[in-house]
């Protein structure tokens, strides 16, 4: 009897603790934020915002693209990568 007393209190814990842990974490997946929308990037090393970043869904993707530079005087108003072929879809 003893056993069986030991045993029901052991898995009365278990789905005490269970329960507890859903309560906890259900807002968390619940109220989660959509990252659609315009972001600010900033450096991690000056701590100076680089650039605006806004990020759109098309179906299932998320595509960024960067809408504003935050150039210092200077610095290239517009810069263009030099390192893509002019064949590739990306290249301006």
């Amino acid at each position: 009897m003893r056993d069986l007393f030991c045993l029901f209190w052991g898995m009365r814990n278990v789905i005490q603790t269970t329960l507890l842990i859903c309560l906890l974490t259900a807002p968390l997946l619940v109220s989660g934020q959509s990252i659609i929308g315009k972001w600010v990037t900033i450096d991690d090393e000056t701590g100076e915002k680089k650039s605006v970043v806004e990020i759109t869904q098309r179906g299932e993707k998320l595509y960024g693209t960067i809408t504003n530079l935050f150039r210092k005087p200077d610095e290239d108003p517009d810069p263009v990568c030099s390192e893509c072929s002019e064949d590739d879809e990306r290249f301006n």
